[in-house]
């Protein structure tokens, strides 16, 4: 597979093995993710829709005769486990509201309630988190546990700053790279209100 920009004319080239020509693939599966050459997390999605389609329709059905709780267990079965593969790859591509409005459907469902209700108040009924909030609590998980790769304003300029806390953001133009996890990641953290910060800092010892 040639990965590529969608903003850039990218140059044509062939690779060969053993005097035979190598064909190119437009989308493979590594890990469980399906992705194609622009890495923007739609190829994955379109091939997740139909397993949560179908956890919908498992669902629906099985309302009428299970609790509650029953249903919640076969959610995190069928539908969270499936969303959650790799969620920190595609979370952030645009092609995510297709699944956060499964999402939405299927807590409507188990509740029984209309669609045109408010959903954040299921979601804090069920103690389900919805799917943007699941994406970033991933990204912050990830960056604990990494720390030794990201770096701190105050690391990297000597005068002091209002930001002097945030975390260093590289300087780069690629938007390819500007949605990936690591630039995500602290994109997010900086965006995070100064006391939640504060108490990420202590529990962490930075």
């Amino acid at each position: 597979m040639k990965f590529e920009s969608n903003k850039q004319n990218n140059a044509s080239f062939w690779i060969t093995y053993r005097d035979e020509q190598i064909q190119e693939e437009m989308n493979i599966k590594f890990l469980g993710l399906e992705t194609d050459k622009l890495m923007n997390g739609k190829m994955h999605n379109e091939f997740m829709l139909p397993t949560l389609n179908r956890a919908c329709y498992v669902i629906r059905c099985l309302k009428h005769y299970s609790t509650t709780e029953i249903l919640k267990m076969v959610y995190h079965a069928y539908f969270h486990s499936a969303m959650m593969c790799g969620i920190i790859f595609w979370g952030n591509s645009l092609d995510t509201i297709k699944v956060f409005l499964q999402q939405k459907r299927i807590v409507r469902t188990i509740l029984w309630i209309s669609p045109q209700s408010t959903w954040k108040q299921h979601f804090k009924t069920l103690g389900i988190l919805a799917m943007p909030s699941q994406y970033i609590l991933n990204l912050m998980e990830l960056l604990v546990h990494n720390l030794a790769y990201f770096s701190h304003n105050s690391e990297i300029y000597n005068k002091f700053t209002s930001n002097m806390k945030c975390l260093h953001v590289p300087q780069v133009n690629l938007s390819t790279f500007q949605k990936d996890v690591y630039y995500m990641c602290i994109k997010v953290f900086n965006s995070l209100p100064k006391w939640r910060a504060d108490l990420y800092k202590t529990r962490t010892n930075i």
